[in-house]
Order: structure tokens, then sequence, then C-alpha cells
């Protein structure tokens, strides 16, 4: 008995995509595997009672035949509750007070004479010290 050629039926080779984007191809069973990150929003008004869900499709698909699968995968987000209960319990106000002298306060002199003054300029502070009422206002 002689046989002929053999008769090829479908695709011997396969190409496959992965939400549009190709994986490879294969000619027998094959597994692609590959990393995806998804983020979490940053935006505070896309999270109710501080968590935000989203669910993301996502379909691989022969080329040659048009057979697909979907799969989908569900990303929790959460944000910390933020809030302020601190008050304030302590004021400090500071005021200043400015001396000016001049030694000697007066002097005689000709025409043409240079006579010389030593100014002095002394700044005091004074600092007031109070404790906050605990609704945070002065007593």
């Amino acid at each position: 008995m002689v046989f002929g050629a053999p008769i090829t039926v479908g695709y011997d080779i396969i190409n496959v995509m992965d939400n549009g984007q190709p994986l490879g191809s294969a000619s027998g069973d094959h597994t692609f595997k590959y990393d995806r990150t998804f983020s979490c929003s940053t935006n505070p008004a896309d999270y109710t009672n501080y968590t935000d869900s989203d669910t993301y499709p996502n379909t691989a698909t022969i080329d040659e035949t048009g057979a697909s699968d979907d799969a989908l995968v569900s990303v929790n987000c959460y944000i910390p509750e933020i809030s302020k209960t601190a008050a304030g319990a302590y004021d400090e106000r500071h005021e200043w007070d400015v001396a000016k002298t001049v030694t000697p306060s007066a002097q005689s002199a000709f025409a043409g004479d240079t006579v010389g003054y030593e100014w002095m300029v002394t700044v005091t502070e004074s600092v007031f010290e109070r404790t906050l009422s605990p609704r945070g206002r002065l007593p």
C-alpha cells in the first residue's frame, strides 16, 4: 500500500492575542505567562466608605480561529480615614519695645568743628504665655 502526502486539517501553528497584545505562537499545547499591574486611584472622590473596587476584563483570542476565553480580575483599593481631633492648648504673644539714647545729649562747637555722638538703640521683648481652654479659646 502506498500512502500519499499527509493532509493537514486546521492550523498547525496559531498566534495568540491577549487584550489586543500579541502573546506569541504555538504549535502544540502551550501556556503563556505574563505579569500585569493595576494602580489604585489617587482621587478621593473615587472612594465610597474608604473603598474603591474595580473589575477589569481580559480576553485571550486565537487569531486564526477567533476562539477566545475571558477572565476577570477585581482590584480592591482602600484609603485611610482621615480625621482631626487635636485642639491647640497654648498661646504665646510677643510684645516689643524700642528705646534710643544719645551721649552726650548736647555739645558746643565752632564753625568747621566736628563733634561726635554715641547712639544706643535697645529693643526689649516681653513674652506672654497663656494656656487655651479645651475648646481652643483664650480664657
